[in-house]
């Protein structure tokens, strides 16, 4: 049996056996089920947040119980970052109580604590944890799109709908993949997560590529299902950045003999996935996104009815025709001018943190105040994170920025951060990701990476029968 060093034996235990794994597995299965938002209803919170919010209480009070939360340097971090985020929360509680949204203070205080549960499972036996999780994300990524291909009676709730104005055809439906969301976006954001997650994963040989290459390849063909702009922009963003690297690493390796960039194995999955990048654009491009309008008028059949917009010179189009070339065109204009609607909420927000620019305004801001049902976000994290805490919390994410481009510097993980940051920050700049635990566990993990200095010694294991030194 193979001795390991002392320092290696604190980071030794990284087996896949489902005896020791459990927890990891249900808690990763509570994180992904918050995505499963058509079953919570109206309502603030429903039954699979109270399930998830109490299995994490469970778990932060088997950790003080267990004192081993003080010993958790990413606790620490995590509480300094909460409490910096939180100091707009405070001020809005000193000058202007109105302004807190109730139900966005509390979405924020649940997804900390069920990052800090994660962050309790995760100690001592990171690598795992991450790889787990990516595990957990690709397979429902995967799931959620065979039981929307395949008829059965669910497959409704995994396509985008549409409000529509007519009363008898009561939604438009759209081919944009959303699994048991509300938002194909949210769908896509996983896709690039567990992307970003599997990589690392590879990168650290914590799984045999026999698996990562299927499960990377499911999460690029579902992100592609979402239509989403920001998933295919993050992933051209992620070819050009891998592809500079290597020729970095050539260049650098031509007049520095063997030095490398990469420490660890080369994430080749992530060369699959620019590939399929390429079939992905090619495949919204050709398919166009095929609409549909559905009938929920209970005294028709509810078939659905093909659109049709082609109408020979000289022919009356039918009623149904009509009604739906205006619905198809009212939904294309408001596509088309999505990029000058988020430009103009950029404006605003940069205009109203001005106002506020040390420690914003807190949970529960609007662009618009005063206006009904104003909008709240600014679709980009970094200006919804000026808003929220102002300059104060936006230092203290770079701070963890930069302590992990400096860990990377240091101990040569610098080229699989790039990795791993790259395409949760370019899906970032379109959409606010705050209140997603998984972003926020991606940034740890980026922090946990820049800090893995040692060289690991795996033991043989069903997922990863490869594993050696990285």
């Amino acid at each position: 049996m193979e001795r390991l060093l002392p320092e290696q034996r604190r980071h030794s235990d990284f087996s896949f056996d489902f005896r020791r794994t459990w927890p990891l597995w249900a808690y990763s299965l509570c994180i992904v089920a918050l995505s499963f938002k058509q079953f919570r209803g109206d309502g603030m919170a429903g039954p699979i947040e109270w399930v998830v919010a109490t299995v994490a209480l469970i778990v932060i009070m088997d950790g003080l119980r267990r004192r081993e939360l003080h010993k958790n340097p990413y606790i620490w971090g995590g509480s300094i970052l909460l409490a910096l985020l939180s100091l707009g929360g405070f001020w809005a509680l000193i000058v202007d109580p109105a302004r807190l949204g109730l139900r966005d203070t509390a979405s924020y205080l649940f997804s900390f604590l069920v990052v800090m549960a994660f962050l309790n499972l995760a100690r001592g036996r990171e690598v795992v944890a991450l790889a787990v999780l990516a595990v957990t994300i690709a397979t429902y990524l995967i799931f959620a799109a065979l039981v929307a291909l395949i008829p059965n009676p669910f497959t409704p709730l995994m396509w985008h709908f549409i409000a529509s104005s007519n009363e008898q055809l009561m939604w438009h439906a759209s081919s944009r993949l959303q699994g048991f969301s509300d938002n194909p976006n949210q769908i896509a954001f996983l896709a690039v997560s567990g992307l970003g997650l599997l990589a690392y994963v590879e990168n650290r040989a914590a799984l045999s590529r026999k698996v990562i290459i299927p499960l990377a390849i499911g999460c690029v063909v579902v992100g592609a299902m979402t239509h989403s702009d920001s998933f295919f922009l993050a992933l051209l963003t992620l070819m050009v950045v891998f592809f500079a690297i290597h020729i970095v690493e050539f260049v650098g390796g031509g007049r520095n003999g063997e030095k490398k960039i990469w420490k660890g194995n080369r994430p080749h999955t992530i060369t699959c996935i620019f590939l399929l990048a390429f079939a992905g654009v090619l495949f919204v491009l050709l398919e166009g996104g095929e609409e549909r309008l559905v009938s929920l008028d209970t005294e028709s059949s509810g078939e659905e009815v093909a659109v049709d917009e082609k109408v020979s010179p000289g022919e009356k189009p039918r009623e149904l025709n009509e009604l739906v070339d205006r619905e198809l065109r009212r939904v294309m204009a408001a596509d088309a001018h999505q990029g000058t609607v988020r430009i103009e909420l950029w404006k605003r927000a940069v205009s109203l943190g001005m106002k506020s620019p040390l420690v914003g305004y807190g949970p529960g801001y609007k662009l618009a105040p005063g206006e009904p049902n104003a909008i709240q976000e600014a679709h980009n994290t970094v200006l919804d994170l000026l808003l929220i805490s102002g300059i104060v919390g936006l230092g203290g994410l770079l701070a963890l920025v930069l302590l992990a481009i400096r860990g990377g510097l240091k101990n040569g993980h610098l080229a699989i951060l790039i990795v791993m940051g790259t395409g949760v920050s370019v899906f970032a700049m379109f959409h606010y990701v705050g209140r997603q635990p998984v972003f926020w566990i991606i940034v740890f993990a980026i922090i946990y990476a820049a800090s893995l200095d040692r060289v690991l010694k795996w033991r043989p294991g069903f997922l990863a029968p490869n594993r050696g030194a990285t």
